[in-house]
């Protein structure tokens, strides 16, 4: 099954915050297998307009997803774990 993992600042974040938070995505998506094991990236978005990421894996087990993914979660963030029914219709909101 697909999920995407939707990871947002609670308020208004510091600079320094946004910054670390687009390095932790970056790592991610250069390295998906050592960030969360037993999972396949198929995509993700860094949003230019707001501080927010998000990444769309292929995984059986949502709930290890997730409690992996935490980890890379900075200070002052938050994630929200929804499945993803049409890849190609959730994609669209960005193309």
């Amino acid at each position: 099954m697909r999920y995407v993992l939707i990871t947002k600042p609670y308020g208004d974040p510091s600079r320094d915050e946004v910054v670390k938070a687009m390095g932790i995505a970056k790592r991610i998506v250069e390295n998906p297998e050592s960030a969360v094991p037993n999972a396949k990236l198929l995509f993700a978005y860094a949003g230019k307009a707001k501080p927010e990421f998000y990444t769309v894996w292929e995984a059986s087990d949502p709930e290890g997803l997730a409690e992996e993914f935490l980890k890379f979660t900075p200070l002052g963030f938050h994630t929200e774990l929804l499945p993803v029914e049409s890849l190609d219709e959730w994609l669209a909101r960005f193309i």
